[in-house]
């Protein structure tokens, strides 16, 4: 028995030796996540909710800061929502304009909790 969790992108199995490849949603998402500001905007059109809240989630995940300092500075733990982040996950003027395409995108409570929340 194999679950994916797609927050942490990681896969949970009955036998720990072995390795199960990726879905092919998470290999989409993945995709989509990283090269989103290249897509023109009618092609979010075909995604669902759920789709699009795991593609913002994913890219939440990837492009957080890597956090490995030892020592505190004055500065860290700040910035946009206090893990060092310096800029949204996704650009403001690529979201609003997926956003204003695909009406049905701009109700994600997680977009506005991930991304709309640094802005």
């Amino acid at each position: 028995l194999t679950t994916n969790d797609p927050l942490t992108n990681s896969y949970a199995s009955s036998s720990s030796a072995k390795c199960d490849p990726p879905s092919l949603s998470t290999l989409c998402t993945q995709i989509i996540s990283s090269k989103l500001e290249k897509y023109p905007q009618e092609a979010f059109a075909v995604l669902s909710p759920d789709e699009w809240d795991r593609i913002i989630q994913h890219r939440y995940r990837v492009s957080a800061p890597n956090r490995k300092e030892k020592h505190k500075t004055a500065t860290s733990g700040g910035a946009l929502d206090g893990s060092g982040r310096m800029i949204p996950a996704v650009n403001v003027q690529t979201l609003k304009l997926i956003e204003k395409c695909n009406a049905h995108l701009a109700t994600s409570e997680v977009s506005d909790t991930l991304v709309w929340k640094d802005c």
